[in-house]
């Protein structure tokens, strides 16, 4: 069995998995598709093709597309006051992931457009008035899960939580994930590469389903991030659901560990006082 990359690195661009198949004249066709679609776009596209010898041959096609670093003026415009503050909150703890990640040389990449409409939408599902443990982990999941942001979407989210708890208890000082020199802290970094791992199997199932048959045994992010296949339903009905079930489930277990390492183990059982309450003490 053998192993295929997620990501396809270039340097200045990470490329990642759009298509699998055996025939290159499939995929190959496929990447025109894509290119012909994405015409319109402001985005600067990257794609490139790959083979992979598994059973057989693979041909993978890898995408990428990158939008100049900036935030339209009228980002707000048709936004409520109340999804402003949540959106503004948002975007507050992505703009310190991104000046510092500037402030060490390694300037984000910009994926995809902003999209603010998903921000509100990712608040709106949270089932709010949960124990605090549930309401932060199903804040944290569906902001990752929704994927809002150009990029760094999982330390936004953290900082969004971290912001949370803060303001549910505001003598708590929530630890940091991570370091200022970009690294996970090690109680971290493990919930970090299982998140990612069922965010990409949560996209990408039904193609990962085909890979195993045609002899792929694992899938590698970037990072070294390993997706063992045999170990992963695959081809379960609603793999979006599946994995989004595990990965919310996942979330609240981070969230209880940075809770505890807070020291504050009496909010494991307080309730949360609902989306308006957070909202007030943001403002």
């Amino acid at each position: 069995m053998g192993m295929v990359p997620y990501h396809l690195d270039l340097g200045e661009v990470v490329l990642s998995l759009e298509f699998a198949n055996p025939d290159p004249a499939v995929v190959q066709k496929q990447r025109e598709q894509y290119e012909n679609n994405s015409a319109s776009r402001t985005g600067k596209l990257r794609t490139e093709i790959q083979k992979h010898s598994l059973k057989r041959h693979i041909h993978c096609l890898y995408t990428a597309e990158l939008f100049p670093p900036e935030l339209p003026d009228d980002y707000d415009e048709g936004l409520s006051d109340a999804e402003q503050v949540l959106v503004d909150t948002v975007l507050y703890a992505f703009t310190g992931v991104k000046e510092r990640c500037e402030s060490r040389g390694e300037p984000l990449q910009w994926y995809k457009k902003p999209d603010f409409t998903e921000i509100v939408s990712q608040f709106e599902r949270v089932q709010w008035r949960q124990s605090v443990p549930e309401v932060a982990g199903n804040l944290l999941s569906n902001l990752i899960l929704g994927h809002p942001l150009p990029n760094a979407n999982h330390r936004t989210a953290i900082s969004v939580v971290r912001t949370y708890l803060e303001s549910v208890a505001p003598e708590v000082e929530a630890p940091k994930a991570g370091t200022d020199q970009g690294a996970w802290h090690s109680w971290a970094n493990d919930y970090i590469r299982e998140s990612k791992r069922l965010l990409t199997l949560r996209r990408n199932a039904t193609t990962f389903h085909y890979l195993e048959q045609w002899g792929c045994s694992t899938v590698v992010r970037k990072g070294s991030i390993e997706i063992e296949l045999s170990n992963r339903e695959l081809n379960v009905a609603d793999p979006h659901s599946h994995f989004g079930r595990l990965h919310q489930k996942k979330s609240t277990e981070f969230v209880i560990e940075l809770i505890k390492r807070a020291g504050k183990e009496e909010l494991l059982t307080r309730t949360d006082d609902g989306k308006s309450a957070f909202i007030s003490r943001l403002r």
